[in-house]
């Protein structure tokens, strides 16, 4: 699995990616993180994606060269998003998370 979170937060480098064999990562958690220094977030801080400035789409066209089309999953912790009604919680993730998607793949 790979966790944007701690890829973002840790001590990844772009090029860490371009060493997954294909078929070798099965799931990836999908966030977005506020304009803060690197090894600051933790789940207090993850927001969904394209309401940050983590770098998704450079991310997940790294990840789309290794061959996976498998799920991504919006992982946020905050009271705000857990207590949320989760329909329209859904699709705020989608409508804000879906032109992260589209202008990766493009």
């Amino acid at each position: 699995m790979l966790d944007r979170n701690h890829f973002w937060s840790g001590l990844s480098k772009f090029e860490d990616p371009d060493l997954i064999r294909p078929g070798e990562v099965a799931h990836v958690h999908f966030q977005d993180v506020p304009d803060m220094p690197r090894e600051l977030p933790d789940n207090t801080t993850r927001l969904i994606p394209g309401d940050g400035i983590a770098p998704l789409e450079r991310i997940l066209r790294k990840l789309s060269k290794r061959n996976y089309a498998g799920p991504l999953s919006v992982e946020l912790f905050l009271p705000q998003f857990q207590q949320a009604d989760p329909s329209a919680l859904a699709r705020r993730i989608r409508d804000t998370a879906e032109p992260v998607l589209r202008k990766a793949l493009a």
